[in-house]
This record gives structure tokens, sequence and C-alpha cells, in this order.
């Protein structure tokens, strides 16, 4: 098959930010600290939290286009987030997607070469 059918889809590491020599305790406070962020309900309290200084205002916001695209935003980011965590945090998992993606640098190295 084509190298990009074997490729990880998404570069896990990059979506919670961290190296791959991250420890899983590196790992994880990366994806609390994103999940935080980004869990669709989370951001769409801070959305109206910090638009709102009177409960008047706390009930626009919630109803507000700007809520709308944060937690559209949010509904996007997070499952990306959930996923590189349940990779990355399962020890199996982990080393086959280090395994997928050395398989795939070598085989793009090999079709560079060509």
């Amino acid at each position: 098959g084509a190298p990009s059918s074997a490729a990880p889809p998404v570069d896990h590491y990059a979506v919670l930010g961290v190296t791959h020599h991250a420890s899983a305790v590196d790992v994880r406070a990366a994806y609390r600290r994103l999940a935080l962020r980004y869990h669709p309900d989370k951001a769409a309290a801070a959305a109206a939290a910090s638009a709102a200084a009177s409960p008047a205002e706390a009930r626009a916001a919630a109803a507000s286009p700007v809520r709308a695209a944060v937690v559209a935003a949010a509904g996007t980011v997070f499952p990306m987030v959930a996923e590189a965590y349940a990779v990355l945090s399962d020890s199996a998992s982990r080393r086959a997607y280090d395994l997928r993606r050395a398989r795939v640098a070598l085989s793009n190295k090999r079709h560079a070469g060509s």
C-alpha cells in the first residue's frame, strides 16, 4: 500500500504537546491540562464565565455565537486529545504506535532517497 496508509493519522505527541520521550506522568499531566481546557462542557462554561460580569450577561453569553464557536472547537479538539491520551497512556498501545511511526519514518526516508 501507499506509505501514508500505514501512517498514524495524527501525531499524538504533538496533540498533547509532549516529546516522544515524555514519561507517563508527563503524558497524564498534559492530558489533564488539555482536557480541562477543551472538554466541551468546561469550554462552554469558561466562555460564558469570561464574557460575563453579571448574571444577565452570563445568560446572554450562554446563547452567544462565540459560545457556540468555542463549544464547536472544543468538540473537535477534545476527541483528538482523548485519543492521544488513550494511545500514549497505555504502554502496549504506545509501543505499537511508536513502532508504526518508526516504520513510516523509515519508509518515507527510503522513498525520499529514490
